[in-house]
């Protein structure tokens, strides 16, 4: 806007196929009695080119009702427990090189019900994390100039948010 008048610059299109997901998820659910613990590896994925521009991990996991999560205990990294939200969150800068040990995340709970069924212990998962200088990507904006004025300058930076979902 240039005092009272509104122009309208410049149009745009902006198109993008993203990567390959560059991290390999698993997750391991296991139950000893009363006993529930859940395992998270982190790992990067063969050949990803992407992974050393990614970074400001979260991972989240819901945590179902059966957990009990005032009896919850997580060795190092340790997450954050919302009790309301009833999830843990561990925010982790940057992941393990490939051929490195996987990052692990571990969080044990006791059962809130003794005799609870496996399809109630799900404990989805997801992660999510940003990346900055992927000049690399095939992605692009077209501009088209309209009525701009000369000092008008368009600058072009590159960013990538990805989401991995695991149910």
């Amino acid at each position: 806007q240039v005092g009272s008048k509104s122009l309208r610059i410049a149009s745009y299109k902006c198109y993008s196929r993203g990567p390959e997901i560059p991290i390999l998820l698993d997750k391991k659910i296991s139950r000893a009695g009363s006993l529930c613990r859940v395992l998270i590896n982190i790992s990067p994925a063969p050949g990803s080119e992407f992974l050393s521009s990614l970074h400001g991990f979260v991972v989240v996991v819901a945590v179902p009702f059966a957990a009990d999560g005032d009896s919850l205990k997580m060795p190092s990294p340790r997450g954050r427990f919302d009790a309301i939200r009833r999830t843990i969150t561990w925010r982790i800068p940057c992941l393990p090189e490939e051929g490195q040990t996987p990052l692990k995340l571990l969080a044990q709970f006791n059962l809130a019900v003794d005799d609870c069924e496996d399809e109630i212990l799900k404990f989805p998962l997801m992660v999510s994390c940003q990346g900055e200088g992927l000049e690399a990507l095939p992605s692009g904006v077209d501009i088209d100039l309209l009525e701009a004025p000369s000092d008008v300058v368009i600058k072009l930076s590159r960013q990538l948010r990805m989401i991995h979902r695991v149910m």
